[in-house]
Order: C-alpha cells, then structure tokens, then sequence
C-alpha cells in the first residue's frame, strides 16, 4: 500500500525545473543527486543507493502521474528521504542492539561506512525527522528553502522555522566545532 507521501502532488515556486519527457530522462538526470542527499541522511553510500532505488522504482510504478506534477524530481526526494530516515533509524537501532551484544559475548562491533564529516552528519541525523530532511535538502542538496518546503508538503515558514530550530540545536551539540558546512547566508532569514 502506498503511503500518502509518496503519492501526493508536489507544489513548488515557479522557479520549476523542466518536466522530463520520459522516465529514463528523469532517472539519468536525478539519480546521482538524489544519491548524494541519501548519503548524508544514512551515512552509507551503499543504503542510499538502495533507497534511491526504491524511491525511482516507485516513481517508475507511479510514472503517468508523477510526470504530470510540477516538480517530479521534489517528489522523488520526498519519497526518498521519507524512506532514508526509516532506514537511517532502523540501522541505528540494530547497530546499537550489536554494541550492547559485543559486551556481553566479546564479539568485533561491524564497521560502518561514513561520509567526509560524520560528527556533523550523526548531529543531523539525531534531529526530529522534518529538521534532519530539511538540512538535507538544504545543505547538503543545496535546494531553496522553497523547493525544500515543497518537497516535504511544508510551506515555506514552516520549513524556516524546522531550520532555525536545527541550526539551533546543531550549534549546540556542535558548539566547539567549525560548522563551515552550514555557513552561508542563512537560509531561514528570508526566500533565497
């Protein structure tokens, strides 16, 4: 059964990218994109791959409509990360049931694969779910505060108000950290 994310439209800004004419277009122009974002969410490029394919596949299932949208390439993310944070927290919960094993039988924790700068990444991730998304839509896939909004239902102060209570929290777990990855005219202070 479809979730309710994955099935409804997606309202954007008129600053709208093309509608791609087929299927395949839309893969080969967005799939390595949406890979990135994943990545940032799940901390494994192995995980965001497999995501991002489910997330197209489903696109692909729902093609004739999808297309139709404003924005098919905000839907894709939006099912894409709705999806990544489920992932993201369900290894999270398995990783730590195999650290509380390895005290007990001695057993080697497994080695997880991790982005560039994951103390940063592991901060987001800990967020609420909309706030993780946002910061990832916005800094990591460098998307506007409005196609973000757009891409999660939100309007566009809704998904201010999300990021400046992340930038918040984040700049104090992080506090003694350089967060240059977040630097940059702020995205919360207005359309960008």
């Amino acid at each position: 059964m479809p979730l309710a994310d994955e099935t409804s439209a997606v309202e954007t800004s008129p600053t709208s990218s093309p509608t791609p004419t087929s299927f395949d277009d839309f893969f080969r122009r967005e799939y390595r994109a949406v890979v990135g974002l994943l990545i940032s969410v799940t901390s494994s490029r192995v995980v965001a791959e497999d995501v991002a394919q489910e997330a197209f596949a489903a696109a692909h299932l729902r093609w004739r409509r999808v297309q139709g949208y404003d924005r098919p390439d905000l839907w894709v993310r939006r099912v894409a990360l709705n999806r990544a944070i489920g992932v993201a927290r369900k290894r999270n919960a398995e990783q730590r049931a195999v650290e509380r094993l390895t005290r007990f039988d001695g057993i080697r924790a497994l080695s997880v694969e991790e982005p560039a700068d994951e103390e940063l990444w592991a901060a987001v991730r800990a967020l609420p779910k909309r706030q993780t998304q946002l910061v990832a839509l916005v800094y990591g896939d460098d998307r506007s505060i409005d196609d973000a909004a757009g891409a999660l239902g939100l309007t566009p102060s809704t998904a201010r108000t999300h990021l400046q209570r992340a930038r918040a929290t984040l700049a104090a777990a992080l506090a003694d950290r350089d967060l240059s990855a977040l630097d940059g005219p702020d995205p919360t202070r207005g359309p960008r």
